[in-house]
């Protein structure tokens, strides 16, 4: 999806195209080349006789002049175009090189969002997880204090930490939409449809597993 929607890719891809074309043109100098030439041309001439000329009539000529000439030129040796050539061609490999940068830098660029999505939205679960908690907690400490087995100071505590927790679950909501909207402008994709991290993952010891 990215390759045909991210913008600076479509770039390298019609960057490599038009350095495709600079070997052909390369090779173009040193090609033969026919060259026709044509021509058209409408004349007219007047004439009128001088003075000294007694009853001489004026005269007048028109008519069309039409021209063609075809040529075919090889060069047998040209340095200046050999050497344009060979730079023409290592121009076309450099647009190949430059165009699988734009390749590799896509992966990793589609990949940075893709895991950063999934990193915000655990972050952002972990945080409703332990809302939940503090909540629970937040509760007890209330009803302690309503039967007298806890001080104001504990429910405050407790409140605070509600009030923090649910501070830090605004931010990482926020921050999952500006993730989100980063993998949607660089794939035209719904952030949302993407696979979360699975749980059934098996996980292996270090080796050694020993400090």
């Amino acid at each position: 999806a990215a390759r045909s929607h991210d913008a600076s890719f479509f770039a390298a891809r019609n960057a490599l195209t038009a350095g495709l074309e600079n070997a052909k043109q390369g090779d173009a100098a040193i090609l033969p080349q026919v060259i026709l030439t044509g021509n058209a041309n409408q004349l007219k001439t007047n004439y009128q006789p001088g003075d000294n000329l007694v009853n001489a009539p004026a005269t007048s000529t028109q008519g069309q002049q039409y021209g063609m000439s075809l040529s075919l030129v090889q060069p047998i040796y040209d340095v200046g175009a050999t050497v344009k050539r060979d730079e023409l061609k290592k121009q076309t490999l450099q647009a190949e090189v430059q165009y699988r940068v734009a390749e590799q830098d896509l992966i990793l660029r589609v990949a940075k969002a893709y895991f950063e999505v999934l990193l915000s939205r655990e972050n952002l679960n972990q945080l409703n997880s332990q809302k939940e908690a503090i909540a629970l907690q937040l509760a007890m400490a209330k009803k302690r204090f309503q039967i007298g087995s806890a001080t104001i100071t504990d429910t405050n505590d407790a409140q605070a930490r509600y009030d923090a927790i649910v501070g830090n679950e605004i931010t990482a909501a926020n921050d999952l939409d500006i993730k989100s909207s980063a993998y949607r402008q660089l794939t035209a994709l719904d952030a949302a449809q993407l696979a979360p991290i699975s749980g059934s993952l098996p996980t292996a010891d270090p080796q050694p597993n020993a400090l």
